[in-house]
């Protein structure tokens, strides 16, 4: 009978039998009640079990940063699981940058950046800080949370659409189908999103690779006092990626020992599915081979952006001029010639 229910609870709790970092983040994700989350089930086809397996190995990938979000909104008071928020936003590129003016993993307005004292300073754009971005974000949604009583879908919701939106919406619709049907099409599919990511958890058993990550440091925010190995300071391509304004600041983020140990792994992680396996996979963790990042300068033209990025010139004007005058500082993801297979 004993044995029975110790296996029940090794079951139920996988962080109890392997310290897991991804079970202890969704422990307490609540249910989902709105009318967002009731999509047609289509019994897990063939092509949903490939789509589950891709997002669960994005959701490996993601392991150190995962550790490293949630221990921020944690110590704030927070629930870990909006440490999903980066995954949805912005993949988790540092310099990711949307048309809207969004930029960093959390995709912080200028507006948020700058009341949580984020600003350009010596054109750089230190939304782009891992650290200092990740502690305005938190703040931000602890504000939002504690505002909306916790309400998970409604904070997605004015994270992605803004408070003031919210706010006006649900003084007409307060917290209803309706409301949630009156939100713009792109904050329903964020809402959907952040929710399939915990159904997709739910639908893997226990053995799956995901559990079996432990809930230790990958990652680490260090000042150059530190008396740490040069190492990971410099020709690191991985704190480079975490780093991507380079070290001009009082804090930055490196791999710890741990991340050497999970990189191990994970390089090992095998898909489940053949079709998958067949696709090109990306073994380095935080491999930005495939785009590199670019600041406007102030000596650059459209017409020289335009040849440089391979747009035309009207999609410069509409995403990269305010004013009549280019955005100089700002970071734009393009696609690399030069592909790198290497991680360090």
């Amino acid at each position: 009978m004993v044995q029975k229910l110790l296996l029940i609870i090794l079951l139920a709790y996988p962080h109890v039998a392997f310290g897991s970092l991804m079970a202890k983040i969704i422990n307490d994700f609540p249910v989902c009640k709105n009318i967002l989350c009731f999509e047609r089930d289509l019994g897990y086809s063939s092509l949903q079990k490939i789509q589950i397996d891709k997002e669960i190995s994005s959701l490996i990938s993601a392991i150190p940063l995962l550790k490293y979000y949630s221990e921020a909104l944690n110590q704030q008071g927070i629930p870990g699981y909006y440490a999903f928020i980066p995954l949805i936003e912005s993949s988790n590129l540092p310099t990711a940058v949307s048309s809207a003016g969004a930029s960093g993993v959390w995709q912080l307005m200028p507006s948020t950046a700058f009341d949580g004292g984020i600003f350009y300073h010596n054109s750089y754009d230190y939304r782009h800080d891992l650290y200092l971005s990740t502690m305005v974000a938190v703040r931000h949604i602890k504000i939002l949370d504690e505002k909306y009583f916790g309400n998970l879908a409604i904070v997605l919701a004015a994270y992605n659409w803004g408070g003031a939106n919210v706010d006006r919406l649900l003084k007409k619709f307060n917290n209803t189908d309706d409301f949630f049907l009156n939100l713009p099409e792109e904050t329903k599919s964020y809402i959907r999103k952040f929710y399939r990511i915990n159904n997709n958890l739910q639908t893997i058993n226990f053995s799956h690779p995901i559990w079996s990550y432990p809930d230790v440091h990958y990652l680490m925010t260090v000042t150059k006092k530190d008396n740490l190995n040069d190492i990971l300071y410099n020709n690191n391509k991985i704190s480079s990626f975490l780093n991507p304004i380079g070290f001009h600041r009082n804090f930055y983020v490196v791999p710890t020992e741990n991340f050497n140990k999970y990189y191990q792994h994970n390089v090992n992680v095998k898909s489940n599915s053949k079709t998958v396996v067949k696709s090109k996979q990306n073994k380095c963790f935080f491999d930005d081979s495939y785009q590199t990042s670019y600041i406007i300068k102030s000596t650059d033209t459209v017409i020289s952006l335009s040849k440089l990025l391979g747009k035309d010139e009207l999609l410069i004007n509409k995403n990269y001029v305010r004013d009549g005058k280019l955005k100089v500082g700002m970071v734009i993801r393009m696609s690399s010639k030069k592909l790198d297979s290497s991680c360090f």
